[in-house]
């Protein structure tokens, strides 16, 4: 059995025990309003390594064209078994007023953008050596363009019963 687990390695036992690979699985966006946008961003963890991962927590910044939006820490564990694959969702909360003031500067300049997310994993894994998993991924996107509202005319009628 062991010789068949090397073996799917192409005879490097290092390729073995490389770093977890991290992926953007989905983000949906769960509240709006003027001053903040709530969503779950969830991140696909891929364990190919023979050892279970386990990681006490995680801290994030996300950057629009190397612009930081937002920046925040996950404090749950988060358990990978050997082999194996997990989904995590990670709340984030967004200051609308930057992510506008960022999405303005490119609108019209171009139309896609590069989203990155930047994460150090605090693990005990024994490779690491004490130091923090290194994620960055780097998604070219939209560029998403917010309308401005602007009310043309005002009717306030008097409050009454």
């Amino acid at each position: 059995m062991a010789y068949r687990w090397y073996r799917q390695f192409d005879g490097n036992p290092a390729a073995a025990f490389s770093e977890p690979k991290v992926e953007l699985y989905s983000f949906f966006i769960k509240s709006f309003d003027l001053n903040q946008t709530t969503a779950d961003v969830q991140l696909l963890i891929d364990n190919t390594a023979p050892l279970g991962l386990t990681a006490d927590s995680l801290q994030y910044t996300v950057y629009i064209e190397s612009t930081e939006v937002t920046s925040g820490s996950y404090t749950q564990p988060i358990r990978v078994k050997a082999g194996d694959t997990t989904l995590i969702t990670i709340p984030v909360t967004v200051d609308n007023h930057k992510l506008l003031s960022t999405l303005r500067n490119l609108e019209g300049k171009r139309d896609s953008a590069d989203y990155t997310l930047n994460a150090e994993v605090f693990t005990d894994m024994p490779f690491l050596k004490g130091r923090p998993l290194q994620i960055r991924i780097t998604r070219r996107m939209p560029v998403y363009i917010v309308p401005e509202m602007k009310f043309l005319q005002e009717n306030l009628l008097k409050p009454g019963l």
